[in-house]
């Protein structure tokens, strides 16, 4: 089960279309995947598990539909090199890099994903359709120099790809994480807050950590926000919400640290 990758076109995998279920109710998601230790992860709206493991992974969802009143999560897909595979040779354009790492060529993944580019690779050769080539070209160029990011494309569910040095920090990521660890047992403990304002502090310029998807990221700054406002956003710190965002921020993270 460890080497089932996401973000692998090719990898067995089943999609999970969630885009009727609230940020609350994706949160309560990744929860109970986390806990059923589940691997997963988020691409749009929707949440992807390994196919062997669609039985389980269907239970519990319906367990969620039930108390939630949601619709259904619909499947969607199960790869998405097929457009690919059905396309003409004139219309493929390829790429060896073979003399790639094995981190450039993930990253390269998690772009091209976040682009929605139709991608396969075929040991280091990549695969992918020829009306995208200048963008791939690009971000070819970019993971080469270094200077590549995914920002936020405000809530349209996928990321956007910026040629940028503003990437968070994996430093910036586990400081959340710790923060979040501490304040779900206690929301006034003083590490924890040190931390959390911190965190908030480092991400205001945008970017997302190496390896983590868009919208996980995008769910994480927004239950970060809500952990601050829950503290500090009346009279008196609202300690028992704090406690829950902070689980759910715990849960949201856990799965990339």
């Amino acid at each position: 089960m460890s080497d089932w990758n996401p973000l692998d076109p090719d990898a067995e995998s089943v999609h999970y279309d969630l885009g009727a279920w609230n940020l609350d109710q994706r949160a309560a998601v990744a929860e109970v995947f986390a806990e059923a230790e589940i691997p997963h992860a988020w691409v749009g709206d929707e949440v992807v598990v390994p196919a062997e493991l669609e039985e389980v992974a269907d239970v519990l969802l319906d367990r969620l539909e039930q108390e939630f009143g949601v619709d259904g999560a619909t499947v969607s897909t199960r790869g998405a090199s097929f457009a690919i595979d059905e396309a003409d040779d004139d219309d493929i354009t390829e790429y060896e890099l073979d003399d790639w790492a094995d981190n450039e060529r993930a990253r390269l993944s998690e772009l091209l994903v976040a682009s929605g580019i139709p991608f396969k690779w075929e040991g280091a050769l990549l695969v992918t359709l020829t009306d995208f080539e200048d963008t791939v070209d690009e971000l070819l160029d970019a993971v080469e120099a270094g200077d590549v990011t995914i920002v936020d494309s405000s809530g349209s569910g996928r990321g956007t790809v910026s040629v940028a040095d503003s990437d968070v920090s994996g430093e910036t990521l586990t400081q959340m994480f710790l923060a979040a660890e501490r304040l779900q047992r206690d929301p006034l403990d003083a590490d924890g807050l040190a931390l959390l304002v911190r965190v908030l502090d480092d991400v205001e310029d945008g970017g997302t950590p190496f390896g983590v998807p868009v919208p996980a990221w995008r769910q994480a700054l927004e239950l970060a926000d809500q952990l601050a406002d829950a503290l500090a956003g009346g009279d008196i710190p609202d300690e028992i919400g704090a406690m829950e965002v902070a689980q759910r921020l715990f849960v949201t993270l856990r799965p990339h640290v």
